[in-house]
């Protein structure tokens, strides 16, 4: 298990998971899910290919109760009325520009109703727009790499945020950060 997951363990203690949303799933994420012991997950992605990738991948590990969808936060019926123990947001916050451009803070707001005891957050903060040693101007570089594949390819960049905004945007739809 990797670090931010094990901390999203750490953090959830003894309480159980019970169900759980993966609000912007990926393999990466959705085996981190199947491996808890929850009671049911519901895992969402904006990618319809993406849906039957995962359902390749990791279909032996979807249970009867457990549901795979296709959707996208902006509409607003979207899992209308359901509430969940946890909700994961892994990198969605940043991912969400491809499927909803510049719907970052209303996500948050549409997340809530959803979350009936914990929200983890995971982000990335903005890379610096200059580095100071040949290693860090390195990844700087395939940083940009990545960006320019995804225009080239009619993909959009992704937007990340810093934390300090996301604190406050967490604080203007009604979250309490706990921890960072």
């Amino acid at each position: 298990m990797d670090a931010l997951f094990a901390r999203v363990v750490e953090q959830q203690g003894a309480t159980p998971f019970g169900r759980v949303l993966d609000a912007g799933t990926g393999k990466h994420s959705l085996e981190f899910v199947c491996g808890l012991a929850t009671t049911a997950w519901t895992a969402v992605t904006g990618d319809n290919g993406e849906v039957e990738y995962l359902q390749a991948q990791l279909g032996q590990n979807i249970r009867p109760q457990d549901r795979l969808i296709m959707g996208n936060w902006a509409n607003p019926e979207l899992l209308r009325g359901e509430v969940f123990d946890v909700v994961l947001a892994d990198y969605l916050l940043g991912a969400v520009e491809r499927v909803a451009p510049y719907f970052q803070e209303e996500l948050l707001a549409r997340l809530r109703p959803h979350v009936g005891h914990r929200l983890y957050l995971i982000g990335l903060e903005p890379l610096p727009l200059a580095a100071q040693s040949p290693g860090a101007r390195a990844l700087l570089d395939l940083h940009h790499l990545a960006d320019v594949t995804r225009v080239l390819t009619g993909e959009p960049r992704y937007r990340e945020y810093p934390q300090a905004w996301v604190e406050k945007a967490l604080a203007r739809t009604g979250f309490s950060v706990v921890d960072t």
